[in-house]
């Protein structure tokens, strides 16, 4: 049987390592890591969805942070396909008064029917009235097949459009496929009054 994990090796860069008794194989999938969370699924027999945070800017000043999730197909063969961007914080943090915007967290589930779904939070920010920061929490999701082509649009399961001064954020999305097109996907809300885990399922059929 094959065991397989990715990992942020001693470098600093995304390894990929496929372990049997016989042969344990272990390949770089990116020489430079520059995010906080990562995560790997097998989408297909021979391929693996890997996904990973990128930060960066704008601009030269560091004005207009924003973190995008990226990702890969790496094959169980060797070799990987082009790094490809799956959200658009580069867009977001372009929104009237939005400071930053950071993609995090990826959660990945595939299906028997070669789809994959990527959960992940996005957490906005923007100049207070007070001074400060105010912040604006959602998770999304969206699907790819098992070549790394998205599918459909990024679905904002949350749907919140408040704005706070902290402690109100959607946290750790974790995501399941149930079978028939159904994407279950479940997150903490971290909110000052008490935090509780919630769930939601969708079809992207209507």
């Amino acid at each position: 049987l094959q065991f397989a994990q990715v990992y942020v090796d001693g470098g600093s860069g995304i390894r990929l390592g496929q372990f049997w008794q016989a042969s344990p194989v272990e390949r770089s999938i990116l020489s430079s890591y520059p995010g906080a969370s990562l995560s790997m699924e097998a989408v297909s027999v021979d391929n693996y969805l890997v996904a990973w945070e990128t930060g960066q800017s704008t601009l030269a000043a560091l004005t207009d942070f924003f973190t995008d999730i990226h990702y890969k197909i790496a094959s169980r063969f060797g070799g990987t396909g082009p790094e490809l961007v799956l959200t658009n914080t580069a867009q977001v943090v372009t929104e009237p008064d939005v400071s930053r915007a950071d993609a995090y967290r990826p959660a990945i589930a595939s299906g028997p029917d070669g789809r994959a779904g990527v959960a992940w939070s996005l957490l906005k920010y923007r100049p207070g009235s007070s001074g400060g920061s105010e912040l604006n929490s959602n998770v999304f999701l969206a699907v790819l097949d098992s070549a790394g082509t998205r599918l459909s649009s990024r679905f904002n399961v949350t749907s919140d459009t408040g704005w706070f001064t902290g402690g109100h954020s959607y946290e750790s999305p974790n995501l399941a496929v149930t079978g028939d097109g159904r994407y279950l996907v479940c997150w903490i809300d971290s909110f000052n009054v008490g935090a509780g885990v919630r769930c939601a399922v969708h079809t992207f059929d209507g």
